[in-house]
């Protein structure tokens, strides 16, 4: 993974994902980095648009995932019940 200073301006976010619908946590503009945190317990899926509910990443309860590569729009639906992602991105 690339390490950089994160000395540019951070954008905080905190979801509620419910199981129903994906919801938008970062949209698709220019960042450095995005770092995603599933704060509850049960499992979340995150990916991009029209991907979440069948391909979208397994993010376990209290894991995160940190992206300094893509410049794509995040998106996170949970599994089984409702659940809470935060985070902030870098640009």
């Amino acid at each position: 993974m690339d390490t950089k200073p994160a000395t540019e301006n951070r954008y905080h976010f905190y979801k509620i994902v419910p199981s129903a619908y994906p919801v938008l946590l970062h949209p698709d503009v220019v960042r450095d980095a995005i770092l995603i945190v599933n704060e509850g317990s049960q499992a979340i899926r995150i990916g991009h648009s029209g991907t979440v509910s069948t391909a979208g990443t397994y993010l376990d309860g209290g894991n995160s995932l940190s992206d300094n590569y893509s410049r794509d729009a995040w998106w996170a639906q949970a599994i089984a019940a409702s659940g809470t992602v935060s985070g902030f991105a870098v640009a």
